[in-house]
């Protein structure tokens, strides 16, 4: 679509509030007119049409509507509503083309739908909503999921299933492999939403019925471990239900009953998790909260998802306490009194990995402390001979030791045979001067010369 002097005020109007919130008088002071159109279609074409911030989209789109703007109005040139060309996507500032996410899309029917939306419109060609997601080669969402949008309202045309695989040929047909996947991706589910929407009142009835007893059977003494293994096939049936029953609004029928035994089924549901919760407040298990999650996820129980990410939050930092525990443990004692409290961790592999390896490292460091004090020993033990040695403290535990008093052990042990070796050095050094002093008259009557003394000294020393 070309850029007409009605998008170009589109343009300005987004660029120049780019960070303002869009409001009825910032709109009103911009000069806007809901009647204004060109031959693309009014002010709701435009602002579908370039790349726009989704949510500011909305503020702008919730303003026309409120001031009345023709939800239903179709371009001239292409027979277009808005939602159709939405559909088609919308063109960025290099002139890519690009999708908008279906619940954008849902969201504009929703809102089109309060205010008169015709659900069964058609563009110049003939095509209806649906036909135009089917058409679109830039949709990137779920074509049943606008048919839903819609509600009991809308009628799906006769042809629609011919017509779906008549564009996914064209899909083959053109190399078009994103367009081809997702019409592929959706073919059976189609098919099989076309076929019920045949159905008549009586055939759907039976379907329900079908459908209810399985449900029964499946949802029958439920308890949590039978919803654990059955809770996929249990929002199946009670989904398909749902669209059976939209079906049959058509046919004017009062569906309160089974709805509210769908809901009563939500409910049944609901406590479950919820009493499993209650447990798993004071004995929390990861692959346990990750069930229930994906369980309150599929039947979209929006209390129950914030309450199990609070509890799977507040477990996964206390797991991260256990990992920094585990980590600082500084003793034996620490690592093995650490190992009988996480028996039953469910992380008891990953933390005892943590333990043994500090366990590794202060063994070793206790190795070099008693070698240490093994040298100690032997080396007192002959040099008590000559010097004075304080007793040895024969009882070491080291079991309480970290590695850094383990290291001061090793150091003190090392000082300590500095110690014997100095004591030992001044002892024969004495001893020596002692014989040279009982050597020194036969040095100066000449019977022994200087020579000679060191030979002496030097036999004795080998």
């Amino acid at each position: 679509m070309a850029k007409t002097n009605l998008n170009k005020k589109v343009d300005d109007f987004f660029k120049k509030y780019e960070n303002t919130p869009i409001t009825e008088e910032i709109f009103t002071s911009s000069g806007f007119d809901i009647r204004e159109v060109n031959e693309y279609g009014n002010l709701l074409h435009a602002v579908v049409n370039y790349d726009y911030n989704a949510n500011r989209i909305i503020e702008f789109i919730d303003i026309l509507l409120k001031k009345g703007i023709d939800v239903n109005y179709r371009g001239k040139s292409t027979g277009l509503t808005f939602i159709h060309l939405a559909l088609y996507g919308y063109t960025d500032a290099s002139g890519q083309d690009h999708s908008y996410h279906e619940n954008f899309l849902i969201k504009l029917i929703s809102k089109a739908r309060n205010y008169g939306l015709d659900v069964n419109i058609k563009d110049k060609d003939g095509d209806d909503l649906p036909t135009c997601a089917v058409a679109s080669e830039i949709y990137t969402g779920s074509v049943i999921k606008i048919i839903d949008a819609l509600g009991p309202n809308y009628k799906l045309p006769d042809n629609f299933l011919e017509t779906y695989q008549k564009y996914l040929k064209e899909a083959k047909r053109d190399h078009n492999e994103k367009w081809q996947r997702r019409l592929e991706k959706e073919l059976d589910a189609v098919t099989d939403y076309v076929n019920k929407s045949h159905l008549n009142l009586d055939e759907l009835n039976k379907t329900i019925k079908e459908k209810q007893e399985l449900l029964v059977r499946e949802t029958n003494d439920l308890n949590y471990d039978k919803l654990t293994n059955s809770y996929e096939v249990i929002h199946n049936l009670m989904e398909e239900m749902k669209k059976l029953l939209n079906c049959r609004l058509v046919f004017e029928v009062d569906n309160s009953e089974l709805e509210k035994y769908l809901s009563d089924i939500i409910v049944l549901i609901e406590n479950l998790l919820s009493n499993q919760l209650d447990t798993l407040d004071h004995n929390p298990r990861q692959d346990t909260l990750e069930i229930v999650k994906n369980i309150a996820i599929c039947f979209n129980l929006a209390n129950l998802i914030n309450r199990v990410e609070e509890i799977i939050k507040s477990y996964n930092a206390y797991l991260d306490t256990l990992r920094e525990d585990a980590k600082d443990t500084k003793t034996l004692n620490e690592c093995h009194s650490m190992q009988n409290q996480i028996r039953e961790s469910e992380i008891f592999d990953e933390l005892n990995a943590i333990l043994e390896s500090n366990i590794g490292n202060i063994n070793s460091a206790i190795g070099e402390a008693k070698e240490s004090f093994s040298e100690v020993k032997r080396l007192g033990k002959v040099a008590s001979t000559f010097i004075e040695i304080d007793d040895i403290n024969e009882k070491q535990d080291y079991n309480d030791s970290t590695i850094e008093e383990l290291k001061n052990i090793v150091s003190s042990n090392q000082d300590t045979i500095k110690c014997y070796q100095s004591a030992l050095k001044d002892k024969v050094t004495n001893l020596y001067q002692q014989l040279y002093q009982s050597l020194k008259p036969l040095i100066d009557n000449d019977l022994l010369d200087q020579e000679d003394i060191v030979n002496i000294f030097t036999s004795t020393s080998t």
